[in-house]
């Protein structure tokens, strides 16, 4: 893979991670916490109020672990799929981002190595 190749995954590895996975875990836990305060959110917090650190910890693992199962499969779809793409647009050229990876489900476990706050449910 050449350095082109790498910088443009990597920029969508480092995109997905941050916008998608770590926003939602954070959000997640946050909200299991009671640190949002719309009224689902406080509503949820309520009913896990004096739940056991493990428990809560096992909460916030089944997060980490839903959310990546998700974002995978969506990945997964993409790569089987033959209608669909994702595609970068960078120094107005378009690249297939399918093409130029080996694997987008096998690459997002690198993109959570390398650029995710959270580490993953099984490390």
């Amino acid at each position: 893979m050449n350095d082109n190749t790498r910088k443009i995954l990597n920029n969508f590895g480092e995109k997905l991670i941050e916008s998608a996975r770590d926003k939602t875990i954070r959000e997640s836990i946050k909200t299991i916490k009671g640190e949002i305060k719309d009224k689902i959110s406080l509503q949820i917090a309520e009913k896990l109020k004096g739940i056991e650190s493990q428990e809560m910890e096992a909460i916030e693992n089944l997060i980490i672990d839903s959310i990546d199962g998700a974002l995978n499969n969506f990945l997964w779809m993409i790569e089987r799929d033959d209608i669909y793409d994702l595609v970068a647009d960078m120094d107005s050229k378009k690249f297939s981002l399918k093409k130029l990876s080996d694997g987008l489900s096998v690459d997002y476990w690198n993109f959570v190595d390398d650029f995710s706050h959270y580490k993953r449910v099984d490390s």
